[in-house]
């Protein structure tokens, strides 16, 4: 039968969000407490459906950050050394196909290098995971 669509592995059954959010937040629970299931259906519907910044993300003071000798901070290093990206060069691709946000918005491709007080009190994002939030102070 060339041409028509193969019957799906589980026909009969339909698949809907709201079920896959159900089973999902039953498994966590088996193995971590139902404590844990809700947690986590609340941090998914927080990251995936609202696309919001979670609560718990980790946090790392302007004055730690590392700066070049003109004092401005190397964004790609910054995504290396703390966001988990492997390489310089992965970071500034990132960063040029607009995978890397400041407080939401894409950060600019030509901007590479920036000034520490500038990310004071924002929050870093590369891809849909992993964050960053800049807090003021040493």
């Amino acid at each position: 039968m060339r041409g028509a669509a193969a019957a799906p592995a589980c026909a009969g059954i339909a698949r809907t969000a709201t079920t896959d959010t159900q089973a999902a937040s039953t498994i966590v629970a088996r193995f971590h407490g139902s404590d844990a299931g809700t947690a986590a259906e609340q941090h998914f519907d927080t990251v995936f459906k609202a696309k919001a910044v979670p609560d718990d993300i980790p946090e790392l003071a302007v004055g730690a950050l590392e700066r070049n000798e003109a004092g401005r901070v190397f964004l790609p290093a910054l995504l290396v050394s703390h966001l988990g990206v492997g390489s310089n060069g992965e970071a500034r691709r990132l960063i040029q196909q607009g995978g890397v946000k400041v407080d939401g918005q894409a950060h600019d491709a030509g901007a590479l290098e920036v000034e520490p007080d500038a990310l004071a009190g924002r929050v870093l994002q590369v891809g849909k995971r992993r964050f960053l939030r800049i807090v003021a102070g040493a």
